[in-house]
């Protein structure tokens, strides 16, 4: 929608900040980005994006939400862990507050798997679920009555192929898969709610988890 309001969650990594360009150019819209990472004041922005000392994450960052307020959007960034009911759903009544409405939700929060499932302990493969399976179902919980055009999951294809050594990765995102299946069919029986889309990327060549694990 021009001038819609998207929420964005991992809305400060990379895949979220290339949706959030797509979304500023594109359709002037608010956006609501929400990430666990600490970000300067948005009155700073502008003094850090000048200053040589800022570390290069700080300034790639400041300097892609003001390129998005610069084409016309509005950015606000909501501070939660997605895998949190009480942080989430303030940020969405603060976002409701002020913008009237959200027209979109964008998941693409995520934690990278890996390793030998022989020797993970459940707090690894938590970790691994808290963004993707529970984030899932906090923001169902926090949508589950809303009016929305669209849920969209950044889901993966290692959920159809699998992948060495990302076994806890693999069920996260085909756990997504299922959420976006199950809307599909409850909605051709009549359901009329909202669509939920389970997109099952591969690896980014420019950002993203993949891309920054190689860093």
């Amino acid at each position: 929608r021009q001038n819609g309001t998207y929420l964005i969650t991992g809305g400060l990594g990379g895949m979220g900040l290339v949706f959030a360009g797509y979304l500023a150019e594109r359709y002037q819209a608010n956006l609501i980005l929400v990430s666990r990472t600490e970000m300067p004041e948005k009155s700073a922005w502008r003094t850090l994006a000048q200053d040589p000392t800022s570390p290069q994450k700080v300034l790639d960052r400041i300097n892609a939400l003001l390129d998005a307020e610069d084409k016309g959007a509005t950015v606000i960034i909501g501070r939660a862990d997605v895998g949190g009911y009480d942080g989430m759903s303030g940020v969405v009544a603060d976002a409701l507050t002020k913008f009237g409405r959200i027209d979109g939700v964008i998941h693409t929060a995520g934690v990278a798997g890996g390793g030998m499932s022989k020797l993970k302990t459940r707090e690894m493969v938590e970790e691994v679920f808290r963004p993707k399976v529970v984030g899932a179902k906090v923001l169902e919980r926090i949508f589950g009555q809303l009016s929305l055009d669209f849920m969209l999951f950044c889901s993966s294809v290692d959920s159809v192929t699998g992948a060495i050594g990302q076994i806890d990765y693999c069920a996260a995102n085909r756990y997504l898969d299922a959420v976006a299946h199950k809307r599909y069919i409850e909605n051709l029986k009549g359901d009329d709610r909202y669509p939920v889309i389970s997109v099952n990327w591969d690896a980014w060549s420019e950002t993203g988890m993949a891309v920054d694990s190689m860093q």
